[in-house]
């Protein structure tokens, strides 16, 4: 009787999961969920991504951490509901801490400008 429920609800929550993340693309922004690590892949008209944004809580620290492993610069801002937080911009293998959102909080990044 228990794997006939859990069945319909993993179903909802994969379509849900697929939903948000083709959304974070189409809107070039990235929602950090704690205590997983989160990723963006930014992508040229080709159908190849060239960049990554990585973010994540690294063990034992208080703040998010931010990582450009792509091949270009590209500028962010971290954003807590309706308030800006932080502006950064991360060169490639860069990394930046954000240092106003909590590790138990959702981290959204979005996408200003790619060069």
């Amino acid at each position: 009787m228990k794997s006939l429920f859990h069945l319909p609800f993993a179903v909802l929550l994969t379509i849900n999961f697929m939903c948000q993340s083709i959304a974070q693309v189409l809107k070039g922004e990235l929602v950090g969920y704690p205590y997983q690590t989160n990723e963006i892949r930014l992508y040229t008209d080709g159908d190849e991504p060239y960049d990554t944004i990585t973010c994540y809580v690294p063990d034992g620290n208080r703040q998010w951490r931010v990582i450009n492993d792509g091949q270009k610069t590209v500028h962010l801002k971290a954003v807590k509901g309706i308030y800006q937080k932080d502006i950064f911009s991360l060169e490639p293998g860069g990394q930046h801490d954000v240092r106003d959102v909590l590790n138990t909080e959702n981290l959204t990044l979005k996408v200003i400008s790619i060069s």
